[in-house]
């Protein structure tokens, strides 16, 4: 799928579309609260009747339960995006028989620290929540940055960052991303060149967790070179890490159940859960 010209026009038909189909689907989920901000929360999807009973009523349980997948919105960290980006396809993902927690995180302002310490919080959350100790995660976009930091969680064993900004000073002197990456990491590239090569992706190797990067060629809010060159970074230290690179996609048809993109994601993640047995 090509970027659409009109971003905001696509989601709401998308979302319309979300909307029709969503009681055919029998797919629930809950709001779970991690932490005290607004934004310390997540959606735990499910195709259970009541998806309450995965577990019980209290958080911390042990019981072993099924694969868990964490799902991280981008948006290029900005307050303005959030996690029902995500919705259409967390309930795909649930209808298929996946547990999804859609997890909502500190960004803007908040900084860099803050929204690292959230994603762990979180998937924390939802692991005691599920009582599950097998953990994939995808993010999108800045979520696919994010995604990536999860990488050393004990619990992970994937994750899958789609068309991921890896180098947020690239993404930042170029002007992709409205400000919010300097807004985000508390000044621009040329205030802290260090800050910026720390938190660049391609010097995030720690983790046993399975990388694969998806990208497409005709992506217009995050140039593939980025993907291309986080997994060349990645290979020449070691990490095991694939590469899918999708000729003529854009940045958003993973979002959207019906395309193509999102379908490359499923695949990869049902492989993922096969494996599990």
């Amino acid at each position: 799928m090509k970027d659409p010209d009109d971003l905001g026009a696509w989601f709401d038909a998308l979302f319309e579309w979300d909307a029709k189909r969503a009681p055919e689907l029998g797919v629930q989920f809950e709001t779970l609260r991690y932490g005290d901000s607004p934004d310390q929360e997540l959606d735990l999807w499910s195709s259970e009747l009541d998806v309450s009973e995965l577990v019980g009523s209290e958080l911390g349980s042990s019981e072993r339960r099924g694969p868990v997948l964490i799902s991280i919105h981008g948006g290029y960290f900005l307050q303005d995006y959030d996690r029902s980006l995500h919705n259409p396809i967390s309930r795909q993902l649930a209808a298929e028989g996946f547990t999804v927690a859609n997890i909502e995180y500190r960004r803007g302002a908040s900084g860099r620290e803050a929204t690292l310490n959230d994603i762990v919080t979180a998937l924390d959350a939802a692991a005691a929540r599920t009582g599950s100790n097998e953990i994939a995660v995808f993010g999108h976009s800045a979520g696919g940055y994010l995604a990536a930091q999860l990488a050393t969680h004990p619990k992970v064993s994937l994750v899958i960052p789609l068309a991921p900004v890896s180098d947020l000073a690239e993404a930042s002197i170029e002007g992709w991303d409205e400000g919010g990456i300097a807004l985000w990491l508390g000044g621009e590239p040329s205030e802290n060149t260090d800050l910026y090569a720390q938190a660049d992706l391609k010097n995030q190797v720690a983790g046993k967790a399975t990388r694969i990067v998806i990208h497409g060629t005709d992506d217009t809010a995050v140039a593939v070179e980025q993907s291309r060159r986080l997994v060349e970074a990645w290979r020449e230290a070691g990490v095991e890490s694939d590469y899918l690179e999708l000729p003529g996609e854009g940045h958003y048809g993973y979002l959207d159940p019906r395309e193509p993109a999102f379908k490359v994601l499923r695949d990869q993640l049902v492989s993922w859960r096969n494996t599990l047995g």
